[in-house]
């Protein structure tokens, strides 16, 4: 099964937000994501993100077995930033607010995320 472990779905460039509470004082990063097939169960996905395409450091992961919802064409703006082609990851633990550079590419990151996740 070590094969499945490298079976990318999907991956490229995403501003994310940091966890709600700081989505204001804390800095929006650009990070390298990689949604990818776990390796050990089944169906079971990951979203995980690093500082740069290489993945070398991996900087936080997102269990796909925890999506209940995603959301598309959202827009957020700040004073500082303005982020259109958004989209969200809702999880018990936490939303995530990811933006992308383009319509169509956050139109292909939530079909993906949608597809492995079972959701309409």
């Amino acid at each position: 099964m070590a094969l499945a472990n490298t079976e990318i779905v999907h991956e490229g460039w995403l501003v994310k937000s940091p966890p709600t509470k700081r989505i204001w004082r804390a800095k929006w990063r650009r990070r390298w994501f990689v949604l990818k097939h776990s390796g050990e169960l089944p169906g079971q996905y990951f979203l995980e993100y690093y500082t740069d395409r290489t993945c070398r450091k991996l900087k936080g992961k997102i269990d796909l077995d925890q999506c209940e919802q995603v959301d598309s064409g959202l827009t957020i703006e700040s004073r500082k930033q303005r982020y259109a082609h958004m989209f969200d990851i809702r999880t018990p633990k936490r939303v995530y607010f990811l933006a992308a550079d383009s319509e169509s590419d956050m139109n292909s990151w939530v079909g993906c995320i949608c597809h492995v996740c079972g959701l309409k």
